[in-house]
């Protein structure tokens, strides 16, 4: 079967390839990402909340541990955000990729793209009052 249209392969359903987003349709692309990397709960709270940051205490301060401190769980725990910046990197076209190349954390991966692509509170009450303002002026 040829493929018809631009993204026939790109978007087809898997469990094991995250969608790819090309720069358009990001409100729908947003969705399946969610639902694809929400499979792996603990990926998505670190996307959402931020990378595990090994702490220890030291003469009652809370302080951020060295490298050659850090325990197999601290390892462990520290390649989820690995895991869960790559699959935010493989779901990425080359344009996308060179966006947030230099993000260290997928939490600012996904607050990058949002931003980018949804805008804050503010720049999307902007939008809407100037969409009202047009309808406004709008005749026939």
């Amino acid at each position: 079967m040829a493929a018809s249209g631009e993204g026939y392969y790109d978007q087809g359903r898997s469990t094991v390839r995250p969608p790819l987003f090309k720069g358009t349709n990001f409100a729908y692309c947003k969705n399946l990402m969610q639902m694809f990397i929400k499979t792996e709960y603990e990926l998505w709270n670190i996307i959402i909340k931020g990378p595990y940051v090994p702490m220890t205490t030291v003469d009652g301060k809370l302080i951020k541990k060295n490298e050659d401190q850090y325990t197999q769980e601290d390892f462990a725990k520290l390649s989820k955000n690995c895991k869960a910046m790559h699959i935010l990197y493989c779901g990425l076209d080359a344009n996308e990729y060179n966006r947030i190349s230099a993000c260290e954390s997928a939490k600012e991966i996904w607050d990058k793209l949002v931003v980018t692509y949804e805008g804050t509170s503010q720049v999307r009450e902007t939008k809407i009052n100037m969409l009202v303002h047009q309808y406004e002026l709008f005749k026939m």
